[in-house]
């Protein structure tokens, strides 16, 4: 054989000193130039192309019988029994700014291996996975059209680890089962950070950063994260710990936002004291600058166990006050809250708790989460700003004028600023080295974020003028306030700008950081959506709003989606 080989290398040499004869010379210079177009080609690959309805990857019905063998869990295919959009779209928070997405199928795996089975079921047939955690979705990160959606419903446990001060809590749980659950297991002494609403999902909240009413005292949700079991977009069940050597996930998962590295099966976060006493405050007032300028003044300096939320556009003319202090140290702060002028104690046709004067929560956490029950949102709705302003007063002026403003068509406009942040935020981690959290998010004591609600029957043509005027507000009037700020992932603003990146996570380094982790955890880039790690590769594209009466999601121009129909069950429906 060795002599074969020299044979050849001889024939080679001879060959290389022929004019007439094909060059060794060229063949080499030919190899060097395959070995850089494969290294473009893998470039142009990193644009990953799903597959769509058509397409020679796109699932049968015979692929589909087949994954349902292989779980313990259920799989339900579009038109089948068990395929039920109303049931999944039920929250009152969930959003269709983009119609009612239909994904091809909704997996609801019983196991970590029924993940598994679903992201590399995906993986075979090119199709985009989508986590649906909670479904608490303002951006629509949790569903879409053609996709195959894990619903994790079935992983709620919540196991305290009484030695350490740890929960271990599945990849389905909302806040309100992790902080019940947590105080039921430890007599009543502790609870988790969560965030406000019932619906919300630990692991989407934690891992988008996580601002919690207590996150002044304690940290951010991300900041409380010591380990996390995952299944990768490759289809591996990790377990990260800032110990061993996926600490690199676990860094990402804490701030990096969704689902972008894989499905969620279970994260484990310290647990902190629970207040025994939530002093709580509620006031109406006049939509003035003067009442702006109060509150200001009033939070400019609140305490850590403290935090309030100023409401514009709720109601009318009227703007909303709502505080928060835990435990002790609170009096002077809610006297301070009681003589803020103006507060109106009787509004024809509002009602709900006392308000203009403090009262406590003594059943937390169900005292709190049936409080924040009383407000429902509008399904239709967008979410802007959310930028971090450190002169809040002057955007809550400017937000004042904006709201009052009259406009061409017909919309409801809401915005509200938060003292939430601050404290402890500040103190855990302002060089972003234990979390991916942006640090300039930390750096601040408010954060400010508007919404618009329109009606569903109203034209597309309308609501492009609509959002015209959400754009020239935002960038106008808001944004020059803090050039340059942060925002909050989980409340971020749902609009296409070159620089989101640098806007979400602070820095173009510190995506570049993420962007590298998720290459090594998600190579194909399955797990994605609008605005997560990994949409800039495409091609997980959401349209602001659809052209027609439809949903139009994955479809950049806003067209409605097509389905494939050829399934049986669906053939049986026709």
């Amino acid at each position: 054989m060795h002599n074969l080989f020299a044979v050849l290398a001889v024939g080679l040499v001879l060959l290389a000193g022929s004019a007439d004869a094909w060059s060794f010379r060229s063949w080499a210079a030919r190899r060097r130039h395959k070995s850089v177009h494969r290294w473009q080609n893998k470039r142009k690959r990193e644009a990953y192309k799903f597959s769509l309805p058509g397409d020679s990857p796109w699932p049968k019905a015979c692929d589909w019988a087949s994954l349902k063998e292989r779980l313990q869990g259920d799989v339900y295919v579009r038109c089948e029994e068990g395929y039920n959009l109303t049931e999944l779209y039920s929250l009152p928070l969930f959003n269709f700014r983009a119609g009612t997405p239909e994904p091809a199928a909704i997996g609801e795996p019983e196991t970590a291996e029924d993940v598994q089975q679903l992201v590399r079921f995906a993986r075979k047939h090119r199709m985009r996975a989508v986590v649906f955690a909670t479904g608490h979705s303002h951006g629509l990160q949790s569903t879409g059209d053609n996709t195959l959606m894990i619903r994790m419903r079935r992983f709620k446990t919540v196991v305290v680890n009484a030695a350490d001060l740890t929960v271990t809590i599945g990849g389905g749980t909302t806040g309100r089962d992790a902080a019940t659950g947590v105080v039921e297991q430890t007599n009543g002494d502790y609870t988790v950070l969560h965030g406000t609403a019932e619906s919300v999902g630990m692991w989407g909240w934690t891992a988008g950063g996580g601002v919690s009413t207590f996150s002044a005292q304690y940290g951010l949700g991300a900041d409380v994260v010591v380990g996390a079991t995952v299944v990768t977009g490759d289809g591996d069940i990790v377990h990260a710990t800032m110990d061993n050597e996926h600490k690199d996930l676990l860094w990402a998962v804490k701030g990096g936002a969704g689902n972008s590295f894989g499905v969620g099966i279970s994260l484990t976060i310290k647990i902190v004291p629970r207040p025994k006493v939530v002093h709580t405050f509620l006031g109406l007032y006049p939509q003035t600058n003067a009442t702006a300028d109060g509150f200001a003044v009033l939070t400019e300096n609140e305490p850590d166990n403290a935090g309030a939320y100023y409401l514009i556009g709720f109601a009318p003319n009227l703007v909303s006050i709502i505080a928060f202090c835990a435990d002790d140290g609170c009096s002077e702060y809610m006297a301070a809250l009681e003589a803020l002028p103006g507060c109106l104690k009787n509004v024809p046709g509002v009602q709900g708790p006392p308000r203009c004067f403090p009262f406590p929560m003594t059943n937390y956490p169900n005292d709190y989460f049936n409080f924040f029950a009383i407000s429902k949102r509008d399904p239709h709705e967008y979410l802007f700003g959310c930028a971090q302003y450190p002169d809040y007063a002057e955007g809550m002026r400017r937000a004042n004028e904006w709201i009052l403003q009259p406009e061409p068509v017909t919309f409801k406009k809401e915005c509200y600023i938060s003292t939430i942040v601050g404290g402890a935020v500040q103190r855990n981690d302002p060089d972003g080295t234990l979390t991916a959290v942006s640090p300039q998010f930390r750096s601040v004591h408010g954060y400010f974020e508007c919404t618009v609600h329109w009606d569903p029957d109203l034209s597309y043509a309308d609501r492009i003028t609509m959002l015209k005027s959400v754009y020239e507000f935002e960038k106008t009037q808001l944004r020059p306030l803090a050039p340059g700020a942060a925002v909050y992932w989980n409340d971020g603003p749902y609009v296409v700008e070159p620089d989101w990146q640098v806007r979400l996570w602070g820095s173009q380094e510190r995506y570049d950081r993420l962007l590298a982790i998720k290459k090594k955890y998600d190579r194909r880039n399955f797990m994605t959506c609008h605005n997560c790690v990994g949409w800039d590769l495409g091609p997980a594209v959401e349209p602001l709003i659809c052209r027609d009466n439809c949903s139009c999601s994955n479809n950049p121009t806003g067209e409605c989606s097509v389905y494939d129909d050829s399934y049986p069950a669906c053939k049986a429906r026709d």
